[in-house]
């Protein structure tokens, strides 16, 4: 989701500048909010005996992910390139490294 944008009209008008302030504001803490900010993967397939690069569009190395869809009762884990030195070579700003532990379908939400 793109940051979201509010233009001011100036006005004389005191109610009108409060309405306008507030406005500011509640667009200020929305854009703050990270995982707004985020892409919907397609289904992928995680096969648990590798690493698996899910592609993502946002443009730029993840914050985090949340799982969305999982076919199977297994726990899907990021993995951080930072800390895994066989994947530090990896895109983050077009793919997000993740492991199951157990061969299964996913959505991912990369924020």
């Amino acid at each position: 989701m793109p940051k979201l944008e509010f233009t001011r009209y100036p006005s004389e008008i005191p109610e009108l500048e409060k309405v306008q302030d507030q406005i500011e504001e509640i667009v200020r803490v929305l854009n703050s909010i990270p995982f707004l900010d985020g892409v919907l993967t397609q289904l992928q397939f995680i096969d648990n005996s590798q690493d698996h690069a899910v592609p993502h569009s946002l443009g730029h190395a993840p914050q985090g992910v949340f799982v969305i869809e999982n076919t199977a009762a297994t726990a899907v884990n990021r993995l951080h390139p930072a800390v895994n030195s066989t994947t530090a070579s990896r895109d983050q700003s077009r793919e997000v490294l993740v492991k199951a532990a157990a061969d299964t379908n996913v959505k991912l939400w990369v924020f």
